[in-house]
């Protein structure tokens, strides 16, 4: 999401400002200074993926504003010459995992390969 407009705008009835008892989003001073694709730089060029949900109500729908960050940092990653490494995974459905691409990124950056559930 773009930060400042998922707080502050009041015109999308997702914003946080909907959301009065939730004052985590307004933790330590963050709209003035920086928001999520800094945040992502951070990291950066370690691995990075993200996914979203083409019915995710976290965001906004449509997805414009995540849209434009998620497209930021994919520039990041192709600007530092690793875009393999920052990713975003979409996939049809609501606020959850998939893991469809996840998993196997994380298996190729992490060594990471999740275990499979025991019944």
């Amino acid at each position: 999401n773009d930060w400042d407009l998922k707080t502050t705008d009041l015109t999308e009835s997702g914003s946080f400002l909907f959301s009065p008892d939730d004052l985590n989003q307004y933790n330590f001073n963050v709209l003035n200074l920086f928001n999520h694709v800094e945040m992502a730089g951070l990291i950066a060029p370690r691995a990075f993926m993200v996914e979203i949900g083409d019915l995710d109500g976290v965001t906004f729908v449509p997805h414009q504003f995540v849209d434009i960050e998620l497209a930021r940092v994919e520039d990041l990653y192709r600007r530092l010459g690793v875009p393999e490494r920052g990713q975003v995974a979409r996939f049809f459905g609501g606020h959850r995992v998939d893991g469809t691409k996840t998993f196997p990124f994380l298996d190729r950056w992490l060594n990471w390969t999740p275990k499979k559930p025991v019944n």
